[in-house]
């Protein structure tokens, strides 16, 4: 059985169609029926029960798919390691989110550890990201989204808090902490509709029947300087204010009844983990927790 046939195959048993599994590979469905059928008359199987519908995979069939799909994961690994062998180089991919509140810590460590490995940065949407890992064209994702998936190394590594940010002057600007409800009828500055602290916002609002009113912008850089200029005041993840606090342009109160967090989490292809370039990149982001 060649490494062709089973990608074949296992197309086949993903789609639980012939024309589907040829689609997706870029070959006729008679190459890919003839396949089956070979599969089928050399080791004296059935390996699908055919209806109208879709191909449903027998006993038999699973266990040729459990071992075709261990023997090309460890062809990938070897591809992998060999075409990675003697390179000091890596490929991180991360999102809008991850690259603005943690990216810069990790880059400055890993670059202090690892002077002499050469990054490549790719900043797109989590499923882009998770899609080209899977396909060797990454070889860590930082995200805020906690990825299943086979061969797929995935493990938290950080959390972010949500603040009510505001300038010298405001009425909550010495306080210590707030509680939700003492933003009734309040103005806040926020971004537009579908983004993810925006539909946070809105839900723990509506959940407690706090009625707020809502100013929006569409860049984080944007509400941060209208709240500098006392124009208004916030809701946002504290690790994308670092350098306003530092500078003391503005200050972070802690919400109390506000539980949500935002995570991040580091993620590689299993096989991968033993190269020691993309191993230290993984230790580097655990240590800034």
């Amino acid at each position: 059985m060649t490494l062709r046939e089973m990608h074949i195959f296992i197309e086949v048993c993903k789609t639980g169609s012939m024309t589907e599994a040829g689609r997706r590979l870029f070959i006729s469905q008679s190459t890919v029926s003839q396949v089956i059928l070979a599969l089928e008359k050399q080791y004296h199987l059935k390996l699908f029960e055919r209806n109208k519908k879709r191909l449903i995979i027998t006993e038999q069939g699973k266990i040729m798919q459990n071992s075709c799909i261990k023997i090309l994961s460890e062809v990938e690994e070897l591809e992998y390691s060999l075409s990675h062998m003697g390179q000091k180089h890596i490929r991180v991919g991360t999102t809008l989110i991850s690259s603005s509140s943690v990216l810069d810590q990790i880059w400055s460590a890993y670059h202090l550890a690892c002077p002499d490995v050469r990054t490549q940065i790719i900043v797109e949407d989590n499923e882009s990201l998770v899609y080209k890992l899977q396909n060797h064209d990454l070889d860590v994702v930082i995200t805020e989204q906690n990825v299943e998936a086979r061969d797929m190394f995935c493990r938290k590594f950080a959390e972010d808090v949500f603040v009510l940010i505001c300038a010298e002057g405001n009425e909550f600007f010495n306080r210590d902490r707030i509680q939700l409800n003492e933003l009734h009828g309040k103005q806040l500055i926020t971004r537009e509709r579908g983004n993810p602290t925006r539909e946070l916002i809105e839900q723990v609002m509506a959940e407690q029947n706090i009625l707020i009113h809502l100013i929006e912008f569409n860049n984080i850089d944007i509400i941060k300087a209208e709240v500098i200029k006392k124009h208004g005041i916030a809701i946002m993840a504290r690790r994308l204010l670092v350098q306003e606090l530092q500078r003391r342009l503005l200050r972070a109160i802690p919400i109390a009844d506000l539980k949500k967090k935002r995570s991040f989490y580091v993620l590689s292809q299993i096989h991968s983990l033993s190269n020691p370039i993309i191993e230290q990149f993984i230790k580097i982001c655990q240590s800034i927790a």
